[in-house]
């Protein structure tokens, strides 16, 4: 009866009351219902979940990293736009942003922002931002990286991979040394594949369909019924490392190991460095040993958030939500230290994993522009000039770093419709453009 005076309600007879009292139960099911829909709305649609193991770890929390407050906020500097939108005006990119579904455009050039734009609506690009105020973008909004996570691998296995770091040597170039280094983090690891060639996805694993219905999701992640809480794995595989032995213990390995996309190869690199990691005391995951590494020390503005799971591990083929100024700053860096080359370790490093490449792992095509892409160590290397590297991720996720033009460009999209390859085409061929004009 208190509750039905609540709601403005009088049950009276007995036949009133059982009414009212369906009446509540329905409602009180729907507002529980919906309760729970907006406790899972931000894991809707990623692709690794991360859920609760105890009432003492509240999802949301676990699943950031730490960082500094904000320190850069800086407005970019839109004035080599100039007044003119025939050749390259801000009209010109923005309208290229909505006819390919770009979210956001962010350009530095000798490390000081020069353009900044986003599609301030709302659509498909909501799906990307995980900041919104009554239903609209927030400029100050993660997206998510998808694939781009591989290439964020990559830097921290070359931080593991200094000499003086305290995690062990280990030969890029030995079958063995590789065998042995997954061996200690726990995998049966029967491939023929070195460092190398596992950075490279030449493990010649097999079967492995990277495309086919999201395989590797299925295969991995962790399912949770988001309504209810309840975990739909069975308990030995809420773990990523649990479901990567199984899954190795079914597969086999060729004896020609050629370049074949692999987000799987990236998994058990991922697992590789973030046993590096503990053995030299950086961190007890992949996001602790980014955070001390590379988040804490860039002194990046805003908290980083990386998909974990039910250990708090992280997978090394996707899943982190980062701002583009960070994700720019992170690119400057790694631009900085491809110029130093052979002088610093990580210049080594950086050039190795742009130098040593198989050639021909994939293509894009527009009207304009046929452009090759080589594979690298977890980086794709452009054909034609200027000479760019990119990670790259799903749906049009891109840190396209020009060396020689001292320019970074990161581009968030949301492609679901038209043409994807002609669309990734197009967007290299805007990064150059803007590239020739700040150059101009």
């Amino acid at each position: 009866q208190r509750l039905g005076q609540d709601y403005g309600l009088r049950c009276v007879d007995t036949a009133v009351r059982r009414l009212c009292l369906l009446f509540l139960v329905l409602m009180f099911a729907s507002i529980v219902d919906s309760a729970a829909a907006e406790v899972f709305r931000m894991d809707a649609d990623t692709d690794f979940d991360t859920y609760d193991e105890g009432p003492d770890l509240d999802w949301p929390e676990r699943i950031y990293l730490s960082a500094p407050a904000p320190n850069d906020r800086s407005v970019p500097d839109h004035s080599w736009l100039g007044n003119s939108c025939r050749e390259l005006g801000t009209c010109y990119i923005e309208k290229f942003m909505k006819d390919n579904e770009v979210c956001r455009l962010f350009i530095l050039k000798d490390g000081m922002q020069r353009l900044d734009l986003m599609v301030d609506s709302n659509g498909p690009c909501t799906r990307m931002n995980d900041y919104k105020n009554e239903g609209e973008l927030e400029r100050d909004g993660r997206y998510r990286l998808a694939s781009v996570t591989k290439s964020l691998v990559s830097l921290l296995l070359g931080m593991t991979m200094e000499k003086d770091f305290g995690a062990g040597e280990l030969d890029l170039n030995s079958s063995e040394a590789l065998k042995n280094a997954l061996s200690e983090a726990g995998l049966d690891y029967r491939s023929r594949a070195t460092l190398a060639q596992l950075l490279q996805m030449r493990s010649g694993m097999h079967p492995w369909r990277e495309n086919d219905d999201l395989q590797l999701n299925r295969e991995i992640k962790v399912i949770e019924n988001r309504k209810t809480g309840e975990i739909q794995d069975e308990p030995p595989f809420g773990r990523l490392k649990d479901k990567v032995r199984h899954y190795l213990a079914g597969k086999r390995f060729s004896n020609s190991l050629r370049h074949k996309y692999s987000s799987f190869d990236s998994t058990i690199l991922g697992i590789l460095v973030a046993d590096r990691l503990k053995k030299a005391g950086k961190g007890e995951s992949l996001a602790e040993g980014f955070d001390s590494l590379f988040w804490q020390p860039l002194e990046m503005t805003r908290n980083l958030q990386w998909k974990s799971d039910f250990s708090l591990n992280q997978p090394g083929f996707c899943c982190v939500k980062a701002h583009p100024h960070d994700i720019g700053k992170l690119g400057w860096w790694v631009l900085k230290r491809y110029l130093e080359g052979e002088s610093t370790w990580m210049g080594k490093w950086v050039k190795y994993s742009v130098s040593d490449r198989e050639a021909g792992a994939d293509s894009c095509a527009a009207d304009n522009q046929s452009i090759s892409l080589s594979y690298g160590y977890q980086w794709w290397v452009l054909s034609g000039k200027p000479f760019g590297f990119t990670a790259r991720g799903r749906y049009g996720q891109y840190l396209h770093i020009m060396p020689e033009e001292g320019v970074v460009a990161v581009q968030f999209s949301h492609y679901i419709s038209g043409d994807w390859n002609e669309r990734e085409c197009n967007s290299y061929g805007l990064h150059r453009q803007i590239a020739k004009a700040l150059r101009e």
